[in-house]
């Protein structure tokens, strides 16, 4: 290990190194060369490597033509060269360290005398903060590079005066911050400590200044004296540090070489420089995940970078240093270099494998994680396709400046599927699967592949026309005027025949003049398929011609999509119970019979399912409304004689579905069709006599249930005055109850404005005509009458429903309390009725002899 030796104005410091000798303040000697120069400011000498001049020496490194052969020759203008076996004369060259130090650039792999902090921002809190360790920062969810770090000198540099540079977090606002001081302000925590810096200015030294937005509470610091938009600058820099600033994070060098990440149909990984290497072998899908390499040893310790290799074993890819790829395949490739050891501060990549064969190279973790940081917990995703992968081997290390999430190439493929009309005839070409399956189209092999976008001049596009004849037909053009014929859109773009790569696709047209049918087929068809040349020239179809030639192979038969039918939920509560009814058919309005109210979309069934040929795979479970003998419900069920058919659930969990399980309430006879989470609720809540009956199968669109309650945004006023007695009323506009010379005893509680929240029931102001006094009710004792009549004695027609306040929940969700009704007479009309909770209503009845009538249903803020 060789260091540099550093010398100070008042002083001098003394590295370790081979044959170095440190002298007073006027020169420095190496022994390897005995010469010497006079700098103005600062020598820097390593040992047998001859001199690297300063920028104000009079050498310029000159002296250093004796240095040993193998290590380092001297710096001859900006660029070091390294094992060349001589020094050369350089011109001006900086010093490896400047007044208080200045970092040299490059710095020698195997000298360390600075860190570099990067600094990122996190989109999603808003938040600015700076870091070591890029690899980690990059894991976390929303963090972005952003240029502007710095170096912290390692140790402090004798006879300056110095300071330490930590990060803190703030207790009160959670944002980062630096400071010159090993203490945080206050009770802030201290999250990492970077290094030095300088109290003043030295030799070639940069000012660190802070900056804050006193309205979010960020700050950054920079050497920039400008402050970013919104932020103000404090009045002193916060220390001088070595050079003015390094760059984001993800800048790669400019001997990285990308290795992008791509996949197959089948799941196999693949990493190419050159994506139509990757399309071409079939890995036709651009993953996030690849990583830059070295392109060569250059700027490198002899024996440091090694090559990386692609290989090839048991139809697998996967890359090796190993130049006969670990005798586990055939080497195929030489993708770059990349480094033996962590010594440049790399990060390992390593290697995956799973149960079939695949490899996955990453440099972050496969499977998720928690991360900590500041006494925060990440929870840290994993890689997307890492599930059944196992660590296999650490393949080398990826520079720290190298290291980013390369996301997917520009210049990615999207598949054309091919689907067939038998009435028409029509080959129909679509980038929709969907929009085939909803139009009757029946898939079939012999799609193709076309690019997204122009990545190069030479490409042309391919066009989506039809025929204008009495029955259009489809075809494929790349005719931009679609031949005299409509034009309906655009698929992509593929090389012209003329000027294709070795190994992409010709694509060629034929006709069935009979029928005027058109039909494009792959020479990957015509050799794979024996449904393909033999079926156009049997079918009578002639070869138009090649269009161009596409980029990757054959795109087969597609899995027919499924069709959704939504399923509403609706609620009635009577003095048994809930009672719930569902249906295909969407309403809002009490017209299912029985003053039902909507909940909303409970979940989704699959109405192309069955199981059959043309169907939906997987959706092979019948789902039936079935009618509720105890009530007048109607619940779907997967075994209720006499039932009607609405569709279909999975028979396992497929993307997008949960399990939906049947539910029973024995106390009214109810059945809830719903998912786990809200049954484990219902099952749970003593105020329900809800169990388990078992599971249905797995629902597409299953509405996620919350125990909570969802904004109270209505404010429910309540008035009184008294008349000989006690009055009171209540409604949801404070200027009503003003209008009837009433006393506010303002807002009582606040209720759901809008119907459609799962376990509510309108809340109707119910107005008693010989006083116009009016309560809150749930229950109309004849909902078919105009206007409907509330509870009540319906013989003296007193009581009559006069408008919908809001909604109440049924069940207690979170931040809600039980509303009761309170009556001052035993008939319920004579007297006065109160809507209280709990409290108030133990108060009335202690005090004002008010007796409980019952429950209303679940209110936020009463008391």
């Amino acid at each position: 290990m060789f260091y540099f030796i550093h010398k100070v104005r008042s002083s001098y410091v003394c590295g370790v190194g081979a044959l170095v000798t440190c002298l007073p303040l006027s020169s420095c000697i190496s022994s390897s060369s005995q010469q010497s120069t006079t700098p103005q400011d600062l020598q820097v000498v390593s040992g047998m490597a001859g001199f690297l001049g300063s920028s104000n020496s009079t050498s310029n490194g000159s002296g250093g033509n004796t240095a040993a052969t193998g290590i380092y020759g001297a710096m001859g203008g900006s660029t070091t060269t390294y094992g060349d076996g001589a020094g050369q004369a350089g011109t001006t060259v900086p010093s490896p360290m400047g007044g208080c130090g200045e970092v040299l650039s490059p710095i020698p792999p195997n000298i360390t005398v600075a860190n570099p902090v990067f600094r990122f921002y996190n989109a999603m809190t808003g938040t600015s903060f700076f870091t070591m360790n890029t690899p980690a920062a990059f894991s976390i969810q929303g963090n972005i590079a952003q240029d502007g770090g710095f170096y912290a000198l390692i140790q402090p540099t004798s006879g300056y005066s110095m300071v330490p540079l930590q990060e803190c977090q703030s207790t009160s606002t959670q944002k980062y911050y630096i400071t010159n001081s090993l203490s945080c302000d206050g009770a802030d925590k201290s999250v990492q400590f970077f290094g030095y810096a300088c109290t003043s200015a030295g030799l070639a030294n940069s000012p660190l200044y802070r900056f804050d937005d006193t309205t979010t509470g960020d700050s950054v610091v920079s050497t920039n004296p400008s402050p970013p938009e919104g932020y103000s600058r404090e009045s002193a820099p916060l220390a001088y540090v070595v050079r003015n600033s390094i760059p984001s994070a993800i800048t790669p060098p400019t001997q990285g070489v990308a290795l992008h990440r791509f996949t197959n149909p089948s799941g196999s990984h693949y990493f190419a420089t050159d994506p139509l290497d990757a399309y071409t072998k079939g890995y036709i899908t651009a993953e996030t995940g690849g990583f830059y390499v070295l392109s060569s040893t250059a700027n490198t310790i002899p024996g440091e970078a090694v090559a990386l290799y692609q290989c090839l074993g048991n139809s697998h890819y996967f890359l090796s240093t190993s130049s006969n790829c670990e005798g586990l395949g055939s080497r195929q490739s030489q993708l770059g270099y990349i480094d033996s050891t962590a010594q440049y501060g790399g990060s390992p990549l390593i290697r995956y494998t799973n149960a079939a064969g695949d490899f996955i190279e990453t440099t972050y973790s496969i499977a998720s994680y928690t991360h900590t940081s500041a006494g925060v917990t990440y929870t840290v995703a994993g890689d997307p396709d890492g599930a059944g992968y196992v660590q296999n081997a650490t393949v080398g290390y990826i520079r720290v400046q190298l290291i980013q999430p390369l996301p997917n190439v520009s210049t990615a493929v999207v598949p054309v599927y091919r689907y067939f009309k038998k009435s028409i005839p029509d080959h129909f070409y679509t980038l929709s699967a969907q929009e085939a399956n909803n139009a009757g189209y029946v898939t079939e092999d012999g799609g193709f592949y076309v690019f997204q976008t122009q990545w190069t001049g030479s490409l042309i596009q391919l066009y989506r026309c039809l025929t204008t004849t009495s029955t259009p037909q489809h075809f494929v053009s790349s005719d931009p005027a679609c031949e005299g014929s409509t034009k309906e859109s655009t698929y992509g773009y593929i090389f012209p025949s003329n000027a294709a790569p070795a190994n992409t696709t010709p694509l060629a047209r034929w006709n069935q003049v009979s029928t005027g049918d058109h039909l494009v087929e792959t020479t990957f068809t015509i050799i794979q398929d024996p449904d393909s040349q033999g079926f156009a020239k049997g079918k009578g179809f002639t070869l138009d011609g090649t269009i161009g030639n596409f980029p990757a192979g054959d795109v087969g038969l597609q899995p027919i999509p499924p069709n959704y039918a939504p399923v509403y939920r609706y609620i009635f509560q009577s003095s048994a119970g809930p009672s719930h009814y569902y249906s295909l058919i969407y309403s809002v309005t009490s017209a299912l019979g029985s003053s039902y109210n909507y909940e909303g979309v409970a979940f989704s069934v699959v109405t192309n399912g069955g199981g059959g040929a043309g169907q939906a795979p997987g959706a092979n479970v019948p789902l039936y409304l079935c009618s509720n003998t105890s009530n007048t419900g109607q619940y779907p069920g997967t075994n209720c004689p006499g039932g009607t058919l609405i569709g279909y659930l999975y028979s396992s969990q497929v993307a997008g579905t949960a399990p939906l399980n049947q539910y029973w309430n024995s106390g009214g006879g109810d059945v809830l069709a719903a998912g786990a989470d809200e049954g484990a609720f219902i099952t749970t809540f003593s105020g329900t006599s809800y169990a388990l009956v078992g599971p249905e199968g797995y629902a597409p669109g299953l509405t996620p249930f919350v125990n909570s309650s969802a904004p109270a945004t209505e404010p429910i006023y309540r008035f009184n005055y008294v008349s000989g007695m006690l009055h009171h009323f209540l409604t949801n506009t404070a200027a009503q109850g003003l209008a009837g010379g009433y006393t506010n005893e303002g807002v009582m509680f606040s209720i759901v404005p809008s119907a459609g929240t799962p376990w509510t029931l309108p809340l109707y102001q119910c107005q008693v005509s010989d006083t116009n006094d009016t309560y809150a009710s749930t229950v109309l004792s004849s909902p078919n009458t105009s206007p409907p009549l509330c509870e009540g004695d319906l013989n003296d027609g007193q009581v009559t429903d006069v408008a919908t306040l809001g909604y109440v929940y049924v069940i207690p969700m979170s931040g809600t309390v039980l509303l009761n009704e309170y009556d001052s007479s035993a008939d319920n009309l004579d007297g006065d009725i109160l809507d209280a909770g709990p409290t108030e209503g133990q108060s009335i009845q202690s005090s004002l002899n008010y007796n409980l009538d019952g429950p209303i249903g679940y209110v936020t803020g009463t008391n």
